[in-house]
């Protein structure tokens, strides 16, 4: 058995009969696609359950089975008390699930951040797991549950997500096992990969030129960074993924950088950003956790709430600078 706590998992699972299930804000693949594999489990058992976002689930995950069923509201307004259970999986943090309070029920709390302080009824944390669907994968084994095609398709989602295709650190021996087990249960990896690689609308290519059009490289902390204002932001917005795919696929690439900081102010007076480390060894989670953020050590996520574009943009970038002059890596030269 992989988890000393699969049995309680399993038990609280059997002696509750309604859920409530969430994404984090700004759900990646990985949210996404472990809320998708849970609610495929309880659905197999007969239990009843709702699957929350407070923001929009990007289109090109909703190929996952029940990302249709994902209620798109604000995860602070849900009546709890309607609810046996809470699972929260793929959050690191209470704020990063849409609450400002613990709800007053049981909690299952799944996850693989290191920093994560939720402390649910159960708690299956495995920090070294590359992704939240990684780690089901192994408790899915260890309570006897059949991963069928559908289910292996929508693991290994968040599994190449989380890695951006292997690329990432978080990438181990053990991320490669899961792929290859879940691939001979007929995961379609290429599949996935024309989904969330080769699906991009006009509105996202767009939206990226307006990235690039304020692209910069601030040649003393080594990193790079852009941000948009809502005002550009709703104009193009098609598909919100759009920032984070950004950041993996072009602005960590640039030559001669150590991370890069891609930031859209989504909503007015609330700036999101996607950080991502380019260089082994450059924690850009620290960066993230001074704005209440979290996230890995190679890709990282945060939010500044409260203050005009400008304003939230400079708070950012002082942070970024902070951490760029203490998180020197000696053993990798820049180009």
């Amino acid at each position: 058995m992989r988890y000393i706590q699969s049995n309680e998992f399993k038990k609280l699972i059997e002696d509750n009969n309604k859920f409530v299930l969430n994404c984090h804000i700004s759900p990646d693949l990985d949210s996404v696609a472990s809320v998708c594999a849970m609610s495929q489990y309880l659905k197999s058992i007969d239990k009843e359950f709702d699957i929350i976002s407070t923001d929009v689930i990007p289109e090109s995950y909703k190929y996952l089975p029940y990302a249709d069923k994902i209620i798109q509201t604000k995860f602070e307004d849900i009546e709890f008390s309607k609810y046996d259970c809470w699972i929260s999986l793929d959050s690191e943090r209470l704020n990063q699930t849409g609450l400002s309070f613990k709800p007053k029920i049981n909690i299952i709390n799944i996850d693989h951040h290191p920093k994560n302080d939720i402390e649910g009824t159960v708690n299956v944390v495995n920090i070294e797991s590359s992704s939240t669907c990684e780690l089901l994968f192994e408790l899915f084994n260890d309570i006897d549950f059949k991963i069928d095609k559908t289910l292996a398709t929508t693991l290994l989602s968040g599994v190449v997500y989380d890695t951006n295709f292997f690329q990432q650190k978080n990438t181990t021996a053990v991320t490669h096992f899961v792929a290859y087990k879940l691939m001979e249960l007929g995961a379609d990896n290429n599949y996935i990969n024309f989904k969330v690689k080769r699906s991009n609308s006009i509105g996202v290519i767009k939206l990226w030129g307006e990235f690039n059009k304020r692209l910069k490289f601030d040649k003393r902390y080594n990193f790079v960074w852009t941000a948009i204002p809502y005002k550009v932001y709703s104009k193009n917005l098609e598909d919100v993924s759009s920032t984070a795919e950004y950041s993996n696929m072009i602005a960590r690439t640039v030559v001669g950088s150590k991370f890069s900081m891609v930031m859209s102010e989504k909503l007015p007076n609330n700036l999101t950003m996607s950080i991502r480390s380019r260089v082994p060894g450059f924690d850009v989670s620290l960066i993230a956790q001074e704005m209440d953020g979290g996230g890995h050590k190679d890709a990282s996520g945060a939010v500044v709430k409260g203050l005009p574009f400008k304003e939230a943009v400079k708070v950012a970038l002082k942070y970024a600078r902070k951490h760029a002059k203490q998180n020197f890596v000696p053993e990798i030269p820049l180009d």
